[in-house]
C-alpha cells in the first residue's frame, strides 16, 4: 500500500488529499498538510472521497445500438467508433445537429479534446450531466459585469481579509474549508458579515470605504439560479474598488461535484435538459444514456493523470492511483482516438501534451503545463478583465 497524492472533486474548494492505494483499488484517503487551501483539512465529504467504487453502474466495454434498436456489446471499439462515426453521418445528412452527453466530472484535458473532437470532427454540441445550473449563471453574470467567468482572489487569501460578507449561511455546509478560514479572520479581527439579499450586502459595503480589502463569498447553487441577482453582487463587488488588490475578491463557490470551472473554461457549457445524444461517455451508467446509439466507457478521475480547476481558478494536477479496467480510456484519449478513426492527424499520447495544446487555445491558461502543475500545488490561471496593474 503507499499514498498518491490527489485532488478532492466533491465541490469547487479544490482541497488537496492523499489516497491509500495498492494500483487495484483505493482503501483510504489523508488530508495534505501542505495545502494552502485545505491547510491539512478535510471536509465531511472529504474523508468519504475514496469511496467511490461502483461496481453494479461501471460500464467497462462500449455499446452500440443496432438496427432493431437494441443496445449491445460492441464486438470492438473500431465497430463502436465505426457505428458512431455511420450515425452522425446519418444525422448531418438530415440537418440534425448531434448531441453528446459527458459527465461533469471529466478533467479539464478530456473537456477541451472532446469540445474540439465535437466542433471540427462531428459537427456536434456536448451537453454536460451535472453541471451545476447557478454556478454556469454565477460565470455567465460575472463575465457581463467584470469581463471573467470565474472568481476574482485566492481562497488562501480569505483570512487575511479585512472584511468578508458572505450571503446566506450556506458556506459552512457547502466548504466547512473555506468557514473555518472566515472564522480564522473573524477571531484575527476581521469584520465578517453574513448577509440575506442584495440590500443587506449594499448597504455593508457603503459602511465599509476604509476597509484595505473586502471579499465577497457565496455558494453559487444559491444565488446563481437568478442571473440577476449575481450581477448585482458583480456591480456592487466593483464599485468597492478593491477587486484584484490582495485579500479582496468575489468568490462564487461551486457546490455540485465534477469540474465544474474547468469544463466551462473548456467551453462546455450547456447543461444536459433530456436531449437524446448520438453518443454519451461515462464511467458510471446513469439513465441518461439510455436512448444514445453509441456509450463509451472511460476511465475515473482517479485512474488516469489529470488536471483540475476549483472555483477560484487554481489548476491542479492529479496522478493516476489505480489501474482502470481493461481497456477502457481516458475520455482524452477516446476522443484522440475517435477523431483519428474519421481522418484526422491528431498525434496526442500523452495527457500532458492536450493539456500544452490547450493551454495555447484556452484563454488564461497561457503558461501552464503539466510540469508547472506538478511544482507545489497547482497554479492559477490568469485573466486581464481588471484594471492595469492589479493581480488576480
Amino acid at each position: 500500500m503507499s499514498y498518491k497524492a490527489g485532488v478532492c472533486v466533491l465541490c469547487g474548494t479544490g482541497c488537496a488529499h492523499f489516497l491509500r492505494t495498492d494500483g487495484e483499488r483505493v482503501t483510504g484517503v489523508a488530508p495534505s498538510l501542505g495545502h494552502p487551501v485545505s491547510e491539512g483539512k478535510l471536509c465531511h465529504r472529504g474523508w468519504r472521497s475514496h469511496r467511490t467504487e461502483d461496481r453494479e453502474r461501471r460500464i467497462t466495454a462500449p455499446l452500440l445500438r443496432d438496427r432493431e434498436g437494441v443496445l449491445r456489446p460492441a464486438s470492438s471499439y473500431d465497430e463502436a467508433i465505426s457505428g458512431l462515426l455511420e450515425r452522425v453521418a446519418e444525422l448531418r445528412k438530415q440537418g440534425i445537429v448531434p448531441g453528446i452527453l459527458a459527465p461533469a466530472s471529466l478533467s479539464n484535458e478530456d473537456g477541451y479534446l472532446l469540445g474540439k473532437l465535437a466542433r471540427t470532427v462531428l459537427g456536434a454540441r456536448v451537453f454536460i450531466e451535472g453541471l451545476e445550473p447557478g454556478y454556469l449563471e454565477s460565470l455567465e453574470a460575472l463575465h457581463e459585469i467584470l469581463g471573467v467567468r470565474g472568481a476574482i482572489g485566492r481562497f488562501e487569501e480569505l483570512d487575511r481579509c479585512a472584511c468578508l460578507l458572505v450571503l446566506e449561511n450556506e458556506l459552512a455546509r457547502v466548504s466547512p474549508i473555506l468557514e473555518g478560514k472566515v472564522r480564522r479572520a473573524a477571531k484575527r479581527g476581521a469584520r465578517v458579515v453574513y448577509v440575506s439579499g442584495i440590500p443587506e450586502l449594499a448597504d455593508e459595503l457603503r459602511r465599509l470605504p476604509e476597509a484595505s480589502s473586502v471579499a465577497i463569498v457565496f455558494v453559487a447553487e444559491e444565488f446563481g439560479r437568478e442571473r440577476e441577482t449575481v450581477r448585482a453582487i458583480a456591480q456592487l463587488a466593483q464599485r468597492t474598488g478593491k477587486m484584484g488588490r490582495d485579500g479582496s475578491g468575489l468568490f462564487p463557490l461551486a457546490a455540485t461535484p465534477g469540474n465544474q470551472q474547468g469544463l466551462v473554461d473548456m467551453g462546455l457549457r450547456e447543461r444536459f435538459a433530456g436531449t437524446v445524444p448520438v453518443l454519451a461517455l461515462g464511467a458510471l451508467w446513469t439513465p441518461s444514456m439510455e436512448q444514445a446509439e453509441v456509450i463509451f466507457p472511460i476511465a475515473k478521475s482517479i485512474e488516469a493523470e489529470a488536471s483540475f480547476t476549483a472555483s477560484d481558478r487554481r489548476v491542479q494536477l492529479s496522478p493516476a492511483k489505480v489501474r482502470p479496467p481493461a481497456g477502457v480510456l481516458p475520455a482524452w484519449r477516446l476522443c484522440a482516438e475517435i477523431a483519428r478513426k474519421a481522418g484526422q492527424g491528431w498525434s496526442f499520447e500523452q495527457a500532458s501534451g492536450v493539456f500544452d495544446e490547450l493551454a495555447r487555445e484556452v484563454p488564461g491558461y497561457s503558461g501552464l503545463s503539466h510540469a508547472t502543475l506538478a511544482r507545489g500545488f497547482g497554479a492559477h490561471w490568469q485573466h486581464t478583465a481588471l484594471r492595469e496593474g492589479q493581480t488576480p
